[in-house]
């Protein structure tokens, strides 16, 4: 170890106290625009946080753990895993203390989180600089950082999977048995607040295999390896199949049992056919112009590549006024219209700009996920009214590390795994999350790819240390 048990929790107190005061400033300067978004002195909505403590409340006030999408109850939306705690708090504390409790444990878990990154990244390269490379990058991360205050697994989710990583790499460096256990419990609370992550478990079986030398006697450890996983989901499967009557393992569907008419679902299959986001709140993506939004301004246009042969431009501007319409006041027959509208559209561009809809639309979206200056958390703009131009350092620190983790940090990333400092996990755990949201074309918010930051900034340290050393030697001699 580099520093005493001491030593190590003094660095986490500090990192934390660093980090409160942070997020009382950048939720000051949140709410100060958005004074709506606050539900507390640090907690802010997160946009689904009804979804997953609402659940809680109705279950503390009535009994029953449910919460309202605006048409019915819905039993199995969400896992109960992010707002259990919360449910506890509830018996003692207002709502509102509750959520700023989950804000300060977010934050310091995120601490924790920071100063484990550090010590990882000392683990892997054995140099004192690393510990300290490694506590700036992940520190200076605002724009991951604005997710502690946030009432989602966003947070947690993060600080998880660095603590999977740490464990991890601790087992492919010394083989040691209880280090994978750990790391498995990390993923399987990874995964009960983020089933996608289900996903990782084949390439961390066959990891963990490969790294025990591929023995046959060892195949069934590897297998129990998935049980902190099953420990944690069957009390919810049961309840699911005793009180629903059906095998639901982790959530109702996709969209987690929201609300949505058919004719949603069929406008996102015609806005990923050739590469539309869905989010209303950004002017400049096809969401602020096909959903009906109050108080964003929308400057998108469709664009000359989302039209085809078969339809105009007139036609789809036709089936968005119905859409709007059945939005604004809904109507099952005009639902089934617009559905069917859209349906049309998709089948026509598909069938005549196939390669558009299949591989460019995906390079559109692989550019929404990465291509950008990751500030869309930080509550900084000119325009807002607790702006100041000094605040404009935070902006500058964000991108400068995200542009060289996205271009530095992945070429370091892939040549530290080909030198055999990190097992082939490292590659693969952000290859497959990457896939999967390009490859399924609906969820266009970056934050569906945050967790793939942690690995490079991994390879990004590699790189400043290895320039660092050099500096060293060049002053030597």
């Amino acid at each position: 170890m580099l520093f005493t048990k001491k030593q190590m929790l003094l660095i986490v107190a500090v990192t934390f106290v660093a980090k409160l005061g942070l997020a009382l400033y950048f939720s000051h300067l949140l709410f100060c625009q958005y004074h709506m978004l606050k539900w507390g002195i640090l907690a802010k909505d997160g946009g689904d946080t009804f979804s997953y403590l609402g659940v809680m409340d109705n279950l503390y006030t009535h009994g029953e753990y449910y919460f309202w999408n605006g048409a019915n109850k819905v039993y199995a939306g969400r896992m109960p895993y992010y707002g259990a705690l919360y449910f506890v708090l509830r018996i003692f504390v207002s709502a509102k203390i509750a959520y700023d409790v989950y804000a300060v444990l977010q934050i310091a878990l995120d601490a924790l989180a920071t100063v484990v990154f550090a010590q990882l990244c000392f683990e892997i390269f054995r140099k004192k600089i690393a510990f300290l490379v490694g506590f700036l990058l992940y520190f200076c991360s605002f724009n991951f950082f604005m997710f502690t205050i946030d009432l989602w697994t966003e947070s947690p989710s993060l600080s998880f999977l660095i603590f999977f990583l740490y464990f991890y790499q601790r087992f492919f460096m010394e083989k040691k048995w209880t280090h994978v256990l750990w790391a498995s419990l990390f993923l399987a609370l990874m995964t009960v607040l983020k089933p996608y992550f289900v996903l990782i478990y084949p390439v961390f079986f066959l990891s963990v295999w490969f790294l025990l030398n591929r023995r046959l006697s060892e195949s069934y450890k590897v297998i129990l390896l998935g049980l902190p996983l099953l420990i944690l989901l069957s009390p919810w499967i049961v309840r699911n199949f005793v009180t629903l009557g059906k095998f639901i393992p982790a959530q109702e569907g996709m969209y987690a049992g929201y609300n949505y008419p058919e004719s949603y679902y069929a406008y996102v299959d015609f806005a990923a056919s050739w590469g539309g986001g869905i989010v209303f709140w950004e002017p400049d993506e096809a969401g602020c112009y096909f959903l009906v939004h109050m108080g964003f301004q929308c400057r998108y246009s469709l664009p000359d590549y989302a039209l085809a042969n078969g339809y105009s431009r007139a036609e789809v501007e036709s089936v968005r006024q119905k859409f709007l319409e059945v939005q604004e006041n809904y109507s099952p027959e005009l639902d089934e219209v617009v559905a069917a509208e859209f349906r049309r559209l998709t089948k026509i561009y598909k069938r005549e700009k196939p390669f558009m809809y299949h591989v460019g639309s995906r390079f559109i979206f692989f550019k929404k996920f990465f291509l950008h200056t990751n500030l869309y958390n930080l509550p900084i703009h000119s325009g807002f009214n607790c702006y100041s131009r000094y605040q404009e350092v935070f902006k500058v620190a964000q991108f400068g590390v995200y542009a060289l983790a996205l271009t530095l940090g992945t070429f370091g990333l892939f040549t530290q795994t080909a030198k055999g400092k990190l097992g082939f996990l490292f590659i693969a755990f952000p290859l497959i999350l990457t896939a999967f949201f390009v490859g399924f074309r609906t969820h266009t918010e970056p934050r569906y790819v945050a967790h793939v930051y942690p690995f490079l900034l991994i390879g990004l340290s590699a790189i400043l240390i290895s320039f660092i050393e050099r500096l060293k030697t060049l002053k030597a001699t």
